[in-house]
């Protein structure tokens, strides 16, 4: 192929001002079918080796769009969990200020003497803690706990006797005798018959 350069190369090599343009117009071009599949060959290798690069290219893009869909997937995961603590920490202290508040009397606000009451609040207080038990964040059980304290320092100041008397069971003179030895209860009856 070498004999089908021109004077047109040569100036190009002697460092000329000719562009490439007039460079290709001076290069004619073979009519041996040899010469065509030689360079049938060396274009060819150069294409596969341009479609290995592009394939290797569509390999690491599904990769990295494969770790890309994992990592969004984990992170849709922990906001799921996220917002399940939410709700059932939301709902658990909503269920502990509804049982507190069944035990308020609708009336005055003091302490509920309704048997019926007090179940409902137990009932409450056990879907609570139900309802925290499901929570599985560390942050949002610290979260939670806080809150709780605060709702179970409520129910103490409630059901505290000092703050609420009525909180205390009514004694009746047999209760008294059923705890009192044998020697205290000899004076507990001779005390009471004195009364009499």
């Amino acid at each position: 192929m070498g004999t089908y350069r021109c004077h047109c190369i040569n100036d190009l090599h002697n460092g000329s001002s000719s562009t490439l343009a007039l460079a290709i117009l001076c290069i004619r071009l073979s009519t041996s079918p040899a010469d065509w599949g030689v360079f049938g060959d060396y274009f060819g290798g150069y294409v596969n080796l341009i479609s290995v690069l592009g394939f290797i290219g569509i390999i690491a893009t599904i990769k990295t769009q494969s770790d890309t869909i994992s990592t969004q997937l984990s992170g849709i995961a922990q906001e799921k969990e996220i917002r399940d603590d939410e709700v059932y920490s939301k709902q658990s202290l909503e269920c502990l200020n509804e049982a507190l508040d069944k035990l308020k009397s609708p009336l005055d606000g003091k302490l509920y003497r309704s048997r019926l009451a007090w179940l409902e609040s137990a009932r409450l207080i056990v879907t609570a803690q139900d309802l925290a038990g499901r929570i599985k964040s560390d942050s949002m059980q610290h979260t939670y706990k806080a809150a709780e304290k605060v709702i179970r320092s409520k129910f103490s100041t409630m059901l505290n006797p000092d703050n609420s008397p009525e909180t205390m069971q009514p004694v009746t003179s047999t209760t008294w005798i059923g705890m009192l030895d044998q020697g205290q209860r000899r004076k507990y009856t001779k005390l009471q018959l004195c009364n009499l």
